[in-house]
């Protein structure tokens, strides 16, 4: 999205973006292990779970309407990109990259430039 903000030619331009890989979610949590050196385990979620464990965890303090609130709009998030007919999970990388040239970065490459001491 950051390579397409000086471009007129993109004003207004609707594509799904994404990276170089279509990953799991198994994958990832492989990738995050590696890179934290700690086992990091996948538990499958539906949306509204995934929703409300988020909502909680980054505003705990929120009022339960807020956190609400937060998790059914993380919740209609992932429905949408998971149900919509444009398939905003499922990117064209290779139309992508023709209409905004650039270098990808793994989530492997991207996960040990990460500072994880935290």
């Amino acid at each position: 999205m950051i390579a397409s903000l000086d471009r007129a030619d993109m004003e207004g331009a609707w594509m799904n973006i994404g990276g170089p890989e279509a990953l799991s979610p198994r994958q990832v949590a492989d990738i995050l292990s590696e890179a934290m050196g700690r086992p990091i385990r996948y538990d499958l979620a539906t949306p509204e779970q995934f929703g409300s464990t988020l909502a909680d965890a980054l505003a705990p303090t929120a009022s339960a309407e807020t956190r609400a609130t937060m998790a059914a709009e993380i919740r209609d998030f992932y429905v949408y990109n998971n149900e919509a007919p444009t398939r905003p999970f499922q990117v064209n990388v290779e139309a992508m990259l023709d209409r905004i040239p650039m270098r990808l970065e793994t989530m492997r490459e991207w996960a040990s430039r990460q500072d994880w001491s935290a």
